[in-house]
């Protein structure tokens, strides 16, 4: 064995020790942020101890300030999800590199090889692949969360107007966030 294919194995070591990094990474931020997500409605749940219709307006000005927190901290933590998931298609892309290297390089293990070997693979935006869960997951709390305060600071009497007005905040909160995602992994890379 040359330097260069021990180059490139010690590579392939050092980008597949990243890919499990970083996948670690996502699993705990998302766990981190489901946690923070549900305290305010756990805490205003254990200190009323009634049912509570949320877009009432009726929020008070300490829970739309934590709401907001919970919302910037949200919004944060969807892009750090995203640039992880990004980070993590780039580290496979050069493992499939270095894996055609290797293949080209050595024409017996041609056979014995399953995995890509195409640097264009996997897409950087691909629904249902790759993160595609808790970054949905992330999105679509940040986008309830974002709603309920729309809801509860704006003054509409009506109920059926209030709840249209929710859901078409959700939908369109929602969308903003993926299309802000999807332009960063078309653009980016």
């Amino acid at each position: 064995m040359d330097v260069g294919e021990e180059f490139v194995i010690k590579e392939f070591e050092v980008m597949h020790e990243s890919v499990a990094l970083h996948y670690r990474i996502i699993e705990r931020i998302f766990y981190l942020y489901a946690i923070v997500a549900s305290i305010p409605f756990l805490a205003m749940a254990y200190v009323l101890k009634t049912p509570i219709d949320l877009i009432d307006g009726t929020f008070t000005s300490s829970l739309i300030i934590i709401l907001l927190f919970v919302v910037t901290l949200g919004i944060m933590i969807f892009r750090l999800v995203i640039e992880h998931k990004l980070k993590v298609i780039n580290y496979i892309r050069n493992i499939n590199g270095i894996r055609a290297f290797m293949i080209s390089k050595h024409d017996n293990i041609k056979n014995f090889s399953l995995m890509p070997t195409k640097t264009d693979f996997p897409k950087y935006f691909d629904i249902l692949r790759d993160f595609f869960w808790e970054a949905s997951i992330i999105a679509f709390t940040n986008s309830v969360l974002v709603s309920l305060l729309i809801t509860n600071l704006l003054e509409i009497s009506s109920i059926p107007r209030r709840k249209l007005v929710f859901f078409a905040s959700v939908f369109a909160i929602w969308s903003v966030q993926f299309l802000w995602y999807w332009r960063i992994a078309k653009a980016k890379y």
